[in-house]
């Protein structure tokens, strides 16, 4: 806006909010607040505007030299943003004590997708924090329509006998059987709403996911990706692809099935 300018004058460290011990003991991230004094210049009137902001934690070395993030000592930190890509983890179900599989799809640009196991074997998406999708819709809506195709998609890693991940995921929601079925479900759980036409359905997913103007995972993260799924998509490919959400739930279940190890974050 030319009518208006920005200006940061000043900036403070505070001391940490909790102690060494406190941060290794309830999981949190030693760190230090970062306050900044901005001023705000109304240009028309010369009015000038000033105020204290909180900007940022800041994690701070401990004296051996390490660095305390998310309850965790470590020597290096590689990074405090995570780069586009995906990253899998297991995480401890309390009700049954179960480790459960789940995965982050961090995009340059875009929706960020979080992919879940429940203590069922139910595996879900969620697309930007929304509500839970369960995976074979999604995968049902981009195009693997029948039972049968899901099934042949994962036949070679969901082997397990007392736990069946996608027959579990179908059984989730028995009501959908078909691509239009799955699209209008998806544009419901996206828009709060109902979608006036098929098309409009397919849009809306499409700009979400694969419309490189709405979603990009950038040269890195499409790098990343193709590296740890052992994909072969095209550099220039950042958008999303069908072949990418089947390969992240692919390497879901082997996490939950302990035949792929996940990531150290």
């Amino acid at each position: 806006n030319t009518r208006l300018e920005l200006y940061f004058v000043d900036y403070e460290f505070r001391e940490p909010p909790h102690s060494i011990s406190e941060c290794l003991e309830r999981g949190m991230t030693y760190s230090s607040p970062i306050h900044v004094t901005a001023q705000l210049l109304v240009k028309e009137t010369g009015e000038i505007k000033q105020q204290e902001l909180f900007f940022s934690d800041f994690p701070l070395m401990t004296d051996v030299g390490t660095f305390i993030i998310s309850g965790v000592e470590r020597v290096v930190v590689n990074q405090l943003t995570r780069f586009p890509g995906v990253y899998f983890t297991l995480v401890r179900d309390p009700s049954s004590g179960r480790e459960l599989g789940f995965a982050k799809l961090v995009a340059e640009h875009g929706a960020w997708l979080d992919f879940d196991t429940s203590n069922r074997g139910v595996i879900s998406v969620k697309v930007s924090g929304k509500r839970k999708i369960p995976v074979t819709t999604l995968l049902r809506a981009i195009g693997f329509e029948s039972d049968e195709a899901l099934f042949s998609l994962f036949q070679d890693v969901d082997n397990a006998p007392k736990h069946a991940f996608i027959r579990s995921t179908i059984e989730r929601d028995l009501s959908i059987k078909s691509k239009a079925d799955a699209l209008f479900d998806i544009y419901r759980k996206l828009s709060s709403g109902e979608a006036p036409s098929l098309s409009s359905a397919q849009t809306l997913l499409n700009n979400f996911l694969f419309n490189p103007r709405r979603y990009s995972l950038g040269k890195v993260g499409r790098y990343k990706l193709n590296k740890k799924l052992g994909l072969n998509i095209p550099g220039n490919c950042t958008a999303l692809t069908p072949e990418d959400l089947v390969q992240i739930i692919r390497r879901i279940i082997a996490v939950n099935l302990g035949t792929e190890t996940p990531d150290d974050i």
